[in-house]
């Protein structure tokens, strides 16, 4: 189930929110339930892979290496096993009537993030959780789908957090709690994440998929592409991205706040960044946490620091998807990596918008392997042309000259990010902010949103 769907906002998340707060001393199982039938929505051989990936990491836990096993081999296999299918015959599969298509298994959204959480889980050297308590830790629906990870002591905390306030004292029972702190905060980051989401990220898709479309068609016929419209199209696709994720994260924390779960700021606009260090810092940061504590530091320790880069970014481009060109896009990230830290003493010099024009022009040539695969990117590649007369836009070209000009400004002007966490002072001498955090600019933006809920896209990261 999406998060911007009319069904979740209207139906699901109110229902949820009554319960929790209705039947107090069940709070637990209420999330618990719901969180399960959120991800029923996914189906019902979902819902079974996931829980069997709790049961076999609870009652396995003394045997780590076999529950890792059992977890990375199942996201292996529905990640990889159409591209296996086609290097190997499995025939063999049919043997007692067990009858496998391989060519049609899909991947199950989420089956990345409880993967990864649950793994970080078994490798944490601390008391165990109970199993109830980690089927809310595996299968918590605000996070489920694309994170953010987080580790089990933030988890029990906010189980504390839970009890907080629980009704007995009249200050700060869960009812003023919750009209002033837990409502508005979740209003505050749910509305700004589904106007990400809806009004730029699913806009942008329209700019993106029209462009790879024309792309995919040059390439069927064997002929160039127009520079400016593949250099637009990199450009349409990386912001699509950034606000699909960035609105995804935000509305995530927003529904926490709802049952005082307070969930890590899991993006922090990367592409203001200056080096590719700072963007790996503040792009997916629990997943990048992740890989560094797990994977990096682990390599690192046997053998060199270049070996331990370049194997990261490569698991981290496989774990973005099968097929080679997130092969590629996990080498060329972990090489720019490599580049930047040799030169680093000198790239630090640079001009500040060179460096963050450069920055931003790498990064954008990387997402094309994601959408088109290395063979179509490469063939874009070798065959560009200069020609601005067959240039066009697939929306009213007035329309896209505002939207584009309002687009840049979110990403490389505006401050409403730091208006939303709180990283900035909300006066009346800081004009900009306290309009940003009124209640008519987010009631705007949650009813704009809505109205536009029609034309909204499967959330990109629920592919990974």
């Amino acid at each position: 189930m999406s998060f911007a769907n009319l069904y979740f906002i209207f139906l699901f998340l109110p229902v949820v929110t009554i319960l929790y707060y209705w039947f107090k001393k069940y709070r637990l199982f209420i999330l618990i339930i719901s969180s399960q039938l959120f991800y029923f929505y996914e189906g019902l051989d979902a819902l079974v892979f996931l829980n069997l990936a709790i049961l076999i990491s609870y009652y396995a836990k003394k045997n780590i290496k076999l529950s890792l096993i059992f977890l990375f081999s199942t996201l292996f296999f529905f990640k990889y096993s159409f591209h296996l299918s086609t290097l190997f015959d499995f025939k063999i599969l049919n043997f007692f009537s067990l009858k496998i298509d391989l060519k049609n298994t899909t991947v199950f959204a989420g089956l990345s993030f409880y993967t990864f959480q649950l793994a970080g889980y078994l490798l944490e050297k601390k008391k165990d959780l109970s199993l109830k308590e980690l089927f809310l830790f595996t299968s918590f629906f605000p996070q489920i789908v694309a994170g953010p990870i987080i580790k089990k002591k933030l988890f029990v905390d906010n189980l504390k957090n839970m009890e907080k306030g629980g009704g007995e004292d009249k200050k700060n029972g869960y009812r003023q709690l919750f009209f002033v702190e837990y409502l508005p905060k979740f209003l505050l980051f749910f509305s700004y994440g589904l106007f990400y989401k809806i009004v730029c990220a699913d806009i942008l898709s329209i700019f993106s998929e029209n462009y790879s479309t024309y792309i995919e068609q040059a390439s069927t016929n064997n002929d160039n592409i127009n520079i400016y419209i593949f250099i637009f199209y990199a450009f349409a696709y990386g912001f699509r991205i950034y606000f699909d994720f960035a609105g995804y994260s935000l509305m995530a924390i927003g529904i926490g706040y709802l049952f005082n779960f307070k969930l890590p700021k899991n993006f922090d606009e990367p592409y203001k960044k200056l080096s590719i260090k700072d963007f790996w810092r503040h792009w997916h940061i629990t997943l990048s946490m992740w890989f560094r504590d797990h994977i990096f530091n682990f390599i690192k320790k046997k053998y060199s620091f270049i070996f331990a880069i370049l194997v990261t970014f490569l698991l981290s481009g496989i774990w973005h998807g099968a097929g080679w060109g997130f092969v590629y896009w996990g080498l060329y990230h972990g090489i720019l990596y490599l580049i930047y830290n040799y030169f680093e003493k000198r790239i630090t010099q640079w001009n500040y918008y060179i460096k963050l024009f450069l920055l931003n022009i790498l990064v954008m040539l990387s997402w094309p392997f994601f959408d088109l695969g290395f063979d179509l990117y490469v063939y874009s590649i070798f065959n560009l042309e200069l020609n601005f007369s067959s240039f066009y836009f697939p929306i009213n070209k007035y329309f896209s000259y505002l939207f584009i000009t309002f687009i840049f400004l979110i990403v490389y002007f505006f401050d409403e990010k730091k208006v939303i966490y709180k990283e900035t002072i909300i006066s009346k001498k800081n004009y900009f902010s306290l309009m940003l955090s009124s209640p008519y600019i987010i009631a705007s933006l949650f009813v704009l949103s809505i109205s536009l809920i029609e034309i909204s896209k499967t959330f990109i990261y629920f592919r990974f």
